[in-house]
């Protein structure tokens, strides 16, 4: 089975968590499961019968799914929001380098490489600002605003102070 994945917040990866009574098989319930370490408050029966040997990951992950999906809600919910205008600059300049992508991959190319030069520049900063802020800010609050997992937030600042060196 595939993992579940949200744009966005890629690091909070979900899964169905199968479990079976005392290790043995088949399967007797599943449950939402997230890379941040959050589970499902609620189980759902797996039909052992329809799950044959080695393949728990042919059972129906419906509920498991949804629930990791309300959680996946609640973390977006708590993530701090990018202001309307970065957004709808993005999302248009995503569908400009795709087009060009399609006629001019040159241009893409270069286009590609001027944003990895407005992201040495400023990742960095925000990066340095955010590490001396660690009292006022610490790691679990910052992973909860990028909407990361901490170990993911805290790759993320390490990757930005390692640009430019």
């Amino acid at each position: 089975m595939l993992p579940w994945v949200r744009e966005g917040y890629e690091s909070h990866e979900g899964t169905a968590d199968v479990r079976s009574v005392n290790g043995e098989e088949p399967p007797t319930s599943a449950r939402g499961r997230c890379a941040c370490g959050w589970h499902g408050e609620h189980t759902y029966p797996v039909d052992g019968d329809h799950v044959p040997d080695g393949a728990r990951a042919t059972h129906d992950t419906t509920g498991p799914k949804r629930d990791w999906d309300a959680h996946m809600d609640r973390v977006a919910a708590r993530a701090a929001p990018l202001p309307d205008d970065v957004a709808a600059l993005l999302d248009e300049l995503r569908d400009r380098l795709d087009t060009l992508l399609d006629h001019a991959p040159l241009i893409a190319l270069k286009a590609a490489d001027a944003l990895q030069g407005v992201v040495a520049s400023t990742g960095p900063v925000a990066a340095l600002f955010l590490t001396r802020a660690a009292e006022v800010l610490p790691m679990a609050r910052i992973a909860e605003l990028l909407g990361m997992t901490e170990e993911a937030a805290g790759s993320r600042l390490a990757h930005y102070r390692q640009l430019n060196r």
